[in-house]
């Protein structure tokens, strides 16, 4: 697959500007929630059930994110910056928490990504993760992982979606 064409363009003061051919989001106003949800309150982290479980957009990184992530905070942590799709449990003496990497939900070798991996391979997955709570306790957290447009891996079955 190749990269979209290109040009660079330059303000009349100011850096150079590359921009594409595309116009699909060229009337779109805003790239942030808040710009088309007004009462989205951002913010960096949602702590849940009193702190047992932290979500952030990421904390760690590399290969052993999700480990770090569990192991240093002492909380279930949950981050989706490497789109890794993956769990990694941590059981010490105050019981098992977990580490959680929740995917991408895009295609990830979708055009989109082609420039920012320099297309190269990805060691991502297409996918979500599903967390329950019983009783203010964090069961083990459970993927959906996308196998094509059509269906997902879940629970042990291929589900037609």
């Amino acid at each position: 697959m190749r990269s979209r064409p290109r040009r660079a363009v330059r303000a009349k003061s100011g850096p150079w500007v590359i921009t594409t051919p595309d116009t699909e989001y060229a009337k779109v106003h805003g790239v942030h929630l808040s710009d088309h949800f007004p009462l989205w309150e951002p913010c960096w982290s949602v702590w849940i059930n009193g702190g047992s479980t932290v979500v952030k957009h990421r904390w760690a990184n590399g290969t052993h994110a999700g480990y770090n992530n569990v192991l240093k905070s002492g909380v279930s942590f949950v981050t989706g910056h490497l789109h890794s799709l993956d769990v990694t449990p941590w059981t010490d003496y105050t019981g098992t928490r977990f580490g959680v990497r929740t995917g991408c939900l895009a295609d990830v070798y979708a055009r989109s990504f082609v420039d920012y991996t320099e297309d190269g391979p990805r060691n991502w997955r297409s996918g979500f993760v599903v967390l329950t709570f019983s009783g203010g306790r964090l069961l083990w957290p459970e993927i959906v992982h996308a196998l094509d447009d059509k269906h997902v891996e879940f629970r042990g079955q291929i589900i037609r979606i």
